[in-house]
């Protein structure tokens, strides 16, 4: 099984978009909605790895379990 790294800018992005997603719909809960399907898409990774794109810097394509 792999690991999933998550950059500083990944999470930072990750929170602005439900930001966005909150302030735009007026209701913190759609967002925590979308987070959570978002989340879910992430950690799938971990078991169908080539499901997701390569990453283009080194240093993630490296992390292996």
């Amino acid at each position: 099984m792999y690991k999933i790294m998550r950059t500083d800018k990944a999470e930072d992005q990750l929170r602005d978009i439900i930001y966005y997603i909150a302030d735009d719909s007026g209701s913190i809960d759609v967002a925590l909605k979308y987070l959570d399907k978002i989340e879910e898409s992430i950690n799938r990774l971990k078991e169908f790895p080539n499901s997701g794109s390569i990453p283009r810097y080194s240093i993630l394509k490296k992390t292996r379990l």
